[in-house]
């Protein structure tokens, strides 16, 4: 009965994660390049290290417009809104790792970023050798000065995945001069419409050994949170 009353929510979300997924395929080709070059990373850095936060800057983003204005009187505000709000979210305050992107990292605050896993796909190769692309990450949070790291993703539920990626970033640190303390949170469910942005991951994490992914129902995944502190 509780699935019934949650499944619009779950499909609601994963109707829109569908539909990002679909744009992000017909634009990946170019802007794929982007955030993985070495222009973004530059920028992605400098605007990490700004005393403008990603909250300040929507508020220039939304207040440019109003400048414009008085320049150009017929400008249609909305389409300039858009257009600066995708300028600093999706083409500024992000990264993705190199070469397949299985780590896509954006600005929360100063000093601040947040880090998400996608699944490995088969076509990507060895699990192994996709992890090693959080030589990118920590080589992008020691450009901006990076203070913590925080990542939340249902793979690192498991603990033989954790540990992996606990034991990789430690070994990264070390090399780039970092120091590294985490705080770990227990896993926790997700709510039916969080999952349903995990949807169409869900073949993907099929693909997965046995137990790498938990579900704490069926349109509930489990995830776990884990900040890392760097010095």
């Amino acid at each position: 009965m509780k699935d019934i009353i949650l499944f619009p929510l779950y499909a609601l979300a994963g109707a829109y994660s569908y539909l990002l997924t679909f744009v992000w395929t017909l634009l990946s080709p170019v802007l794929g390049r982007f955030y993985r070059s070495e222009v973004q990373y530059r920028i992605f850095a400098v605007l990490a290290k700004s005393r403008l936060g990603p909250k300040s800057m929507a508020l220039l983003a939304l207040g440019a417009p109003i400048l414009l204005g008085s320049v150009w009187p017929r400008m249609p505000v909305w389409f300039v809104n858009f257009g600066l709000l995708s300028i600093v979210y999706m083409a500024l305050l992000h990264a993705l790792s190199r070469p397949s992107g299985m780590f896509h990292v954006h600005i929360v605050g100063r000093r601040k970023l947040e880090v998400h896993m996608r699944a490995a796909r088969p076509s990507d190769g060895p699990l192994r050798a996709q992890l090693a692309q959080l030589e990118d990450v920590v080589a992008l949070a020691k450009r901006c000065g990076a203070e913590s790291l925080t990542m939340d993703s249902p793979l690192l539920v498991d603990t033989s995945a954790y540990a992996f990626v606990e034991n990789r970033l430690r070994e990264l640190c070390a090399d780039a001069g970092l120091e590294l303390a985490f705080r770990l949170e227990t896993p926790r469910a997700r709510s039916a419409a969080v999952t349903g942005l995990f949807a169409p991951y869900r073949r993907d994490y099929a693909r997965l050994r046995f137990g790498r992914v938990v579900w704490a129902s069926r349109l509930s995944i489990m995830s776990r949170r884990v900040e890392f502190r760097l010095y």
